[in-house]
């Protein structure tokens, strides 16, 4: 019984250092986005580039964490803060991801509106894409 709670233990341990949630962590000076929205969707906005959502994230295109926007309490949520990371392989003036949580279950890549180049595999169901 002992075996398998260490074994257990030690399995909770390794993905705990290797997931995603290790890798969302704040640089020293991290860029504040500012969420927005339109009667379509949210989007993020920072330095006169708009982020609007493109498709759900797969853990392999995480890049570091770059950022961060805050999300005001509303009726069905609590206050909190949302982080944005960089694309892996992708210029962050064109791609990046944001994570509503630090465990990355809830992550969302998103497009500059003026990226042309899509990546390849990558393909969008909203109609603003």
């Amino acid at each position: 019984m002992k075996k398998i709670l260490v074994i257990s233990i030690v399995i909770m341990l390794l993905y705990s250092l290797t997931g995603c949630g290790s890798k969302i962590q704040l640089p020293d000076n991290p860029i504040v986005y500012q969420q927005k929205s339109n009667d379509k969707y949210s989007y993020l906005e920072y330095d006169g580039k708009i982020y609007v959502p493109y498709c759900p994230y797969e853990e392999k295109y995480l890049g570091n964490c770059i950022g961060y926007y805050d999300i005001p309490a509303g009726e069905y949520t609590e206050a909190g803060r949302a982080y944005v990371c960089e694309l892996k392989g992708y210029l962050s003036d064109e791609w990046l991801i944001e994570f509503l949580d630090t465990n990355c279950s809830e992550g969302m890549i998103l497009r500059e509106v003026n990226t042309t180049e899509i990546p390849e595999g990558f393909t969008s169901e909203y109609e603003w894409n």
